[in-house]
């Protein structure tokens, strides 16, 4: 074999469990190879359905195959047993080599957003049987803004179908999504919609999500819905996610012991302020990171934004939100702030 040299790119978290995984897809934002590379990536989930020899994709584009799957704590001095998959990728594909003089230019693109990603290269059973039906699935939510958080995350998902989805496809589809995967299928969540978006499960805000951020995973037409106007896009906060936050808030400020069932809501309930108040004002969605820096200098009236900050903090280190939980007496003044701005309409 010619020698390779390679780049380690770092930890990824698995993409979507509603899809058979098999295959791994490179995303990012300008060329970067050309020269014979290897690329290793690490993944704390599981690959199944990952082989050797599985294709490698930048943008749709097959750039090389899948050469090894190990275990980290096989191939180096670590305890960590994360997945190692090692890539070969294809010469003469990209602008630059990823040889040892031009790793500068590599990182720069891995801090510009170069990622791997695992996602669908066949279909499931669902898939297959939607066919000609399937006009595109992509992810949105925290998988397409790079903020997933395996412990606190959810996976979204989305689907665009010539005609709605049926109550037979979903089970399937949910179905499947536990079978590949028991510990992720709890974590997905599904939005699905017809060709004119005239029904399904698609709220406004999450159009807007795969407008600016949709990432494909499969995509036979290109076809978006019209950009909802603001109005809509408060009309639809102020009713059910207003609504079902509010009594969350009351829920969880009325306990007086955090028990395991409740920490991941008390933390999206600390995080969600910055996420409404953001999206009240701008229409559009951010992630947990940017919407949390955006508060900082336009947080609305009485609301606390360094109790944001500590839970976002909380979040990106995967930590129980145990040590937030003398704070829950402040999660009713985070609502009333909240609903003050509503009343800025």
């Amino acid at each position: 074999m010619q020698k390779l040299s390679y780049f380690k790119i770092g930890l990824f978290v698995i993409a979507a469990s509603v899809i058979a995984v098999v295959g791994v897809i490179l995303l990012g934002v300008g060329s970067v190879f050309q020269n014979d590379a290897l690329v290793e990536t690490y993944v704390d989930e599981s690959v199944q359905g990952l082989d050797v020899g599985s294709a490698v994709k930048f943008r749709g584009v097959p750039i090389g195959k899948v050469e090894k799957i190990s275990l980290t704590s096989a191939e180096y001095s670590t305890r960590k047993r994360y997945v190692l998959v090692r890539i070969g990728i294809a010469p003469t594909m990209f602008q630059f080599a990823v040889t040892e003089p031009n790793q500068a230019g590599f990182k720069l693109e891995v801090e510009r957003g170069l990622r791997l990603r695992l996602a669908a290269q066949g279909l499931t059973g669902v898939i297959r049987k939607l066919g000609e039906r399937l006009i595109g699935v992509y992810l949105i939510g925290s998988l397409a803004h790079d903020g997933f958080s395996a412990y606190y995350s959810d996976i979204d998902v989305a689907l665009i179908a010539e005609d709605p989805l049926t109550t037979q496809d979903l089970a399937q589809m949910f179905g499947s999504a536990a079978v590949l995967s028991a510990t992720l299928a709890p974590k997905l969540s599904l939005f699905w919609t017809d060709r004119n978006f005239s029904a399904g499960r698609f709220p406004p805000l999450d159009r807007v999500d795969l407008i600016d951020h949709g990432t494909p995973l499969i995509e036979r037409e290109y076809v978006r819905p019209p950009r909802p106007p603001l109005g809509q896009i408060r009309a639809y906060l102020a009713a059910a996610p207003l609504q079902n936050w509010s009594l969350q808030v009351e829920k969880l400020s009325a306990l007086t012991e955090l028990m395991s069932g409740n920490r991941k809501a008390y933390l999206r309930a600390l995080l969600y302020p910055a996420r409404f108040a953001y999206s009240w004002t701008t229409g559009a969605m951010a992630s947990n990171d940017d919407a949390v820096a955006w508060l900082r200098p336009h947080a609305p009236a009485g609301l606390d934004v360094d109790l944001a900050e500590q839970a976002l903090r909380c979040r990106n280190e995967a930590l129980d939100p145990d040590h937030l939980f003398p704070e829950r007496s402040k999660l009713i003044r985070q609502r009333d702030a909240c609903l003050r701005l509503t009343a800025t309409r």
